[in-house]
C-alpha cells in the first residue's frame, strides 16, 4: 500500500501565498489546516521541526491548571474538543481518566466542583451543533475511592473526588505531524527549518500593508522574498522574536512563562490527578510511559530556573502522603508558553482561549499574533483565527470547511486500526507487537511502513533493546522520504516512539 509521500521542498517559496503561518507548534498547523481547508493559498513556515517546542511536551491534559480551578467555561471547551479529537485521530489519541480531588478545606467541596465541571459538560453539548452529542462520563467518589484511585493522596481532609473522562496523546509530536499532514492534503504548502527574517510592506498614508515575507532556509543559508497578504504570527513563546525585523514595531510585549514537568518513578494509580495545594497552587500527577510526570503551576522566565525541580515537588508534596524526593527523578520536560502585557495594570497572563492581536496600534495592516489557547483546544483555536482573518481581509473562502467533523491525515477507528495490525501480521512481514506498534502511531500509513520491511527485511530491526519502545528501522526511513525529517533529532525526537 502507498502513502503520498510528503517532502520539505523550497521551491514552495517561488509562489505566492495568500497567508503566511509563522510557527508549527499545535496552533500554527491547525491554523494552516483549517485556511487550506476553506482553499486558501497558505504557506506555513518553522524554524526548527514541526511540534519541537512546547507542543511536543504536552504529556498533560491540555487546560489541565484550569480543571484544578473547576472553570466551568474551559470545562465545557475541553469537553467538546476532546470529543472531536477522538473522532479525528483515535488511533493517536486515547481515553484517560482524570480524577479531581476534593478536600474539606475547599469550602462546599466536592459538591461545588463536581458542579461546575457537570455544567461544563452540559454546556459542551449543547454549544456542539456538529459531532457527537454524547458528553464524557462524569462520577462522584468517595474518599475511599479517591485514595484506591490514587495511593498516594494525602489522606487527611481528603472528602471525595470527581472523575471525568479525557483523552490524551501519549506521542504529541506526531498528532502535530499528522495535522501538519491534513494541512498538505488540503493545499498548503509546509516548510521546516526556515525563518521569517523580514516582512516587506506597501507604504500608505496611514498604515503600511503587508505585501511579502522574506524567509530564509536556515538549512542552506539562502533567502527568499514571496509574496503575501497576510502574516499569522502563532509561534508560542518566541511570537515577538519570529516577526523578524518587524519586532521591534509590532508592540508586543512578551514575557516567557515556564512550566517544568518533572519524570519520577511510577508513584501508582492508572488515572490523571488534578487537584490544588493548600495555598491554591494548581498540582498534576499522571501515569506516562511506565514513570509518573509530576507537575504544577507556571512561573515568569526571569525567576531562576535552578530550583524548578525544587519548587514542583514542594508544591506535590502538599497533597502527597509520601512526597516524592530528588534521587527519585528520572528527568524533566520543560514548556514555555507566552504571558502578553495587560495594557490596562500592566500584568503578564496567559490566556486560556486563543487571543487574538492585529497590532493596531503599530501602523502595520496584514500582520496578526495568536496567542493564548490549550493543547485540547488547539482545533477551535484554529477556526477561530481562521474566521477572523478571512471576516478582517479581503481573502475569500473557495469552500465550506468543517474541521469538527474532517478525521485527520491516515484516521483510523479502534476496530479498522485491529484490522489492519492483524493484516499486516498475516503477511509475516512484522510480529504481532510491532503491527501493534506501527499502527497505533501511524494509522492507514502503517501499511507503508510495512512496505518498506518488505522490500528490505533489515529494515524490521528493533532501534531499542527496551520492550516498551517497538520503532524499527523502517520509520526511520519513513520520516525521511515521507514525513520530510531533515535532521536526526527530527526523527528520534518527533517521528519514533523514543521521542
Amino acid at each position: 500500500m502507498t502513502a503520498r509521500p510528503w517532502v520539505r521542498d523550497v521551491r514552495v517559496l517561488d509562489r505566492p501565498h495568500r497567508v503566511v503561518v509563522v510557527g508549527g507548534g499545535i496552533t500554527g498547523v491547525h491554523i494552516a489546516r483549517e485556511l487550506a481547508g476553506r482553499g486558501v493559498s497558505v504557506l506555513l513556515v518553522e524554524q526548527s521541526d514541526l511540534g519541537s517546542g512546547a507542543s511536543s511536551a504536552a504529556v498533560l491534559p491540555g487546560g489541565w491548571q484550569d480543571v484544578a480551578r473547576a472553570d466551568i467555561r474551559v470545562a465545557a471547551e475541553l469537553a467538546r474538543e476532546r470529543r472531536t479529537l477522538l473522532l479525528a485521530a483515535p488511533h493517536l489519541v486515547r481515553s484517560r481518566r482524570v480524577v479531581v480531588p476534593t478536600w474539606d478545606e475547599d469550602g462546599p467541596g466536592r459538591a461545588a466542583v463536581g458542579t461546575r465541571l457537570v455544567l461544563g459538560e452540559a454546556l459542551s453539548a449543547t454549544t456542539s451543533r456538529r459531532g457527537p452529542a454524547r458528553s464524557g462520563r462524569l462520577s462522584w467518589l468517595s474518599a475511599r475511592s479517591a485514595r484506591s484511585a490514587a495511593p498516594w493522596l494525602r489522606t487527611d481532609g481528603l472528602t471525595g473526588a470527581v472523575a471525568v473522562d479525557d483523552t490524551i496523546s501519549e506521542h504529541p509530536a506526531r498528532l502535530v505531524l499528522a495535522v501538519a499532514r491534513s494541512a498538505v492534503d488540503l493545499g498548503a504548502d509546509v516548510l521546516t527549518h526556515a525563518s521569517l527574517t523580514r516582512v516587506v510592506t506597501e507604504p500608505g498614508p496611514v498604515t503600511d500593508t503587508v505585501c511579502a515575507v522574506e524567509i530564509t532556509d536556515r538549512l542552506s543559508g539562502a533567502a527568499y522574498v514571496t509574496a503575501a497578504d497576510v502574516v499569522v504570527n502563532a509561534a508560542g513563546s518566541s511570537v515577538r522574536d519570529a516577526l523578524g525585523d518587524l519586532g521591534p514595531r509590532s508592540g508586543l510585549a512578551v514575557r516567557r512563562a515556564r512550566s517544568v514537568h518533572v519524570l519520577t518513578h511510577a508513584v501508582g494509580g492508572r488515572d490523571t490527578v488534578i487537584t490544588r495545594t493548600r495555598s491554591g497552587e494548581p498540582v498534576a500527577v499522571s501515569p506516562w510511559r511506565g514513570m509518573s510526570v509530576v507537575a504544577s503551576g507556571d512561573v515568569l522566565e526571569d525567576l531562576p530556573s535552578t530550583a524548578d525541580v525544587d519548587r514542583v515537588l514542594d508544591a506535590a508534596a502538599d497533597v502527597m502522603r509520601h512526597p516524592v524526593t530528588a534521587d527519585e527523578v528520572i528527568g524533566t520536560v520543560a514548556v514555555e508558553r507566552p504571558t502578553l502585557e495587560d495594557r490596562i495594570d500592566g500584568t503578564y497572563r496567559s490566556a486560556d482561549r486563543v487571543r487574538l492581536d492585529w497590532h493596531d496600534g503599530s501602523h502595520i495592516t496584514g500582520v496578526l499574533t495568536v496567542t493564548g489557547g490549550t493543547w485540547t483546544s488547539a482545533r477551535a483555536s484554529g477556526a477561530t483565527v481562521a474566521d477572523a482573518l478571512l471576516r478582517a481581509t479581503r481573502i475569500h473562502p473557495a469552500r465550506r470547511f468543517d474541521s469538527r467533523v474532517e478525521p485527520l491525515h491516515a484516521a483510523l477507528a479502534e476496530a479498522d486500526r485491529s484490522r489492519l495490525a492483524t493484516d499486516l501480521l498475516a503477511t509475516g512481514v512484522v510480529d504481532g507487537p510491532t503491527a501493534d506498534h506501527l499502527t497505533r502511531l501511524y494509522g492507514s500509513d502503517a501499511a507503508a511502513v510495512a512496505d518498506l520491511v518488505r522490500a528490505d527485511p533489515r529494515l524490521g530491526r528493533r532501534l531499542s533493546s527496551d520492550p516498551a519502545r517497538g520503532d524499527i528501522a523502517a520509520q526511520a526511513v519513513f520520516a525521511v522520504t515521507h514525513e520530510a525529517a531533515q535532521t536526526v533529532d527530527d526523527v528520534a525526537l518527533r517521528r519514533l516512539s523514543g521521542g
